[in-house]
């Protein structure tokens, strides 16, 4: 399976969880948005972006959104 195809089929299994009613929260949805809108070329980047931002944030006690 490609990289590409695995990154459709999880964002395709994130959009599937959330119509069922399953709660996500805010930080969920645009995660997932941003995923959705990122090039294949920059998707590990982002990921590795993420990560980092959200250390960050439990870093210094904060909680997402």
């Amino acid at each position: 399976m490609s990289k590409q195809s695995t990154v459709s089929r999880a964002l395709k299994i994130f959009e599937t969880i959330n119509d069922r009613g399953i709660g996500l929260d805010s930080m969920d949805l645009l995660k997932n948005l941003l995923f959705i809108k990122a090039k294949p070329e920059v998707f590990d980047e982002l990921r590795d972006a993420w990560q980092s931002f959200v250390d960050l944030l439990y870093d210094h006690k904060e909680k997402p959104l």
